[in-house]
């Protein structure tokens, strides 16, 4: 009897202290309606990641801190178990991990807990796990229902999820605990597209939209042809390319290159304004072939940086027998016109410097010094077919106030004139011609300089 009174007296003990403990542990719940909120910040040096890329990217803004610029977003969920999508600049992911295309420093992602049920700064050994890795030494701030950590990301595009466990001793010697789970998506956004604007050639000039290559020879060969091209390049608001990048070009073709993952052109100096390239016909040290005059070339070029896509065309012509040839402010509007004998032809041309009154009078036509004589005859802004054969003729444009500013300029540029067949009169209409002297004179061409064939009574 005595052992069972003893044995009931011990057990009766030991329950005793069982709810002693449990008692002293107290768990914190969310109550019906509440939430828990997430927020994951990131942020980007702007020395990183030009204004340009990264503007189209909605929700995103300049912030200062300790001096220097970044650009900063700001993700949020608020639930029971929060779920937030961060969607950032395409390749940012790819360059928080080492060995990426793109390299570069690591950017700076924060995520923030808060609207906690404890207060976490009033507990003594607090102990934040992650599952079951302890974080606590990670935490980069705590307040009282907050607390903040820099986050770990390994991958391109993934989903991590979090089930943060608190616990801690409170001055009521009570040990608190609460748990929140949450999950964090990242994604990258889609790289935006930009128009790619060239703009200087090492060797040819551009009219119309088209770069021209010329020279004053028959045919182009090893002495005249250029063997690669060296365009100036910039943003589609005209800035340069402060960050790396890389380019390809195909030829003769109506696609871009795709988004590029080989090295066709790499540039990792900042301020980099320039890609040389080889045209179509030139294999990397000779020409296969040299090309012919009127020859086209179109070249579609990309250019990638690490958030956005750049692109342009641009078509490159050849063409021999050109002389004395600067058509940036005032030429032809074709490279090649076709008269016939005894054809009077007025070529059009175009002037893209400003001018304030009519130029007509001061367009200069003239035959260049390869032209046999006898083909075609210049006459101020005019020109007559003679007879059948190939000129070319220069347009001069002198203009010694064409802006009303007192600005002089001066811009010539070649055509090619073949002349041949009859010119063929088209409206046949009667005409009385009236002469002093008692014969009308024919002539060999239009104008009393031509020399006399003949009368007319």
């Amino acid at each position: 009897m005595k052992k069972t009174l003893a044995l009931v007296l011990a057990l009766l003990m030991v329950l005793a202290l069982v709810p002693t403990a449990f008692a002293d542990t107290h768990v914190l719940t969310l109550s019906e309606g509440e939430k828990y909120k997430v927020e994951v910040t990131v942020w980007i040096a702007k020395e990183d990641v030009d204004s340009v890329e990264i503007a189209s990217v909605n929700g995103w803004k300049i912030v200062n801190s300790s001096g220097k610029d970044y650009y900063m977003k700001t993700f949020s969920s608020e639930a029971v178990e929060p779920s937030v999508n961060v969607s950032v600049p395409y390749g940012m992911i790819n360059r928080i991990s080492s060995g990426t295309l793109w390299g570069g420093t690591q950017a700076d992602v924060e995520v923030t807990v808060s609207q906690l049920k404890g207060d976490w700064t009033a507990v003594s050994d607090l102990v934040v796990t992650n599952y079951d890795k302890d974080i606590t030494s990670d935490l980069k701030k705590i307040t009282a229902d907050s607390v903040s950590f820099y986050p770990e990301i390994t991958a391109e595009s993934l989903v991590r999820s979090y089930s943060l466990n608190f616990s801690g001793k409170g001055s009521d010697n009570v040990d608190y605990k609460e748990n929140v789970k949450f999950t964090i998506s990242y994604t990258n956004t889609t790289k935006p597209v930009y128009d790619l604007k060239f703009t200087s050639c090492d060797n040819a000039v551009l009219k119309d939209g088209v770069w021209f290559v010329d020279t004053s020879a028959e045919a182009f060969e090893a002495s005249n042809t250029p063997k690669s091209f060296t365009f100036g390049i910039a943003k589609n608001n005209g800035s340069k390319f402060t960050e790396e990048f890389y380019w390809a070009q195909s030829y003769n073709t109506d696609s871009y290159p795709p988004a590029i993952y080989k090295e066709t052109g790499k540039y990792e100096s900042a301020g980099t304004t320039q890609i040389t390239f080889n045209s179509s016909s030139f294999d990397g040290t000779y020409f296969r072939t040299y090309p012919k005059n009127n020859q086209t070339d179109t070249a579609m070029v990309t250019v990638e940086t690490e958030y956005a896509i750049y692109r342009g065309s641009l078509k490159i012509k050849y063409r021999t027998d050109v002389w004395n040839i600067d058509p940036k402010g005032g030429f032809f509007d074709k490279d090649e016109y076709t008269i016939g004998v005894n054809e009077v032809f007025t070529p059009s041309y175009t002037t893209t410097v400003p001018v304030w009154h009519d130029v007509a009078s001061i367009v200069k036509l003239s035959q260049t010094a390869n032209t046999e004589k006898g083909i075609i005859d210049c006459d101020g802004n005019k020109i007559t077919g003679l007879r059948e054969g190939t000129a070319y003729i220069v347009l001069d444009y002198t203009d010694d106030d064409p802006d009303g500013l007192g600005t002089k300029v001066t811009y010539t540029d070649t055509a090619k004139v073949t002349v041949k067949g009859t010119y063929q009169v088209t409206d046949k209409a009667n005409y009385i011609v009236t002469t002093s002297s008692s014969n009308l004179n024919v002539r060999s061409g239009a104008g009393t300089k031509y020399s006399k064939i003949g009368s007319l009574a």
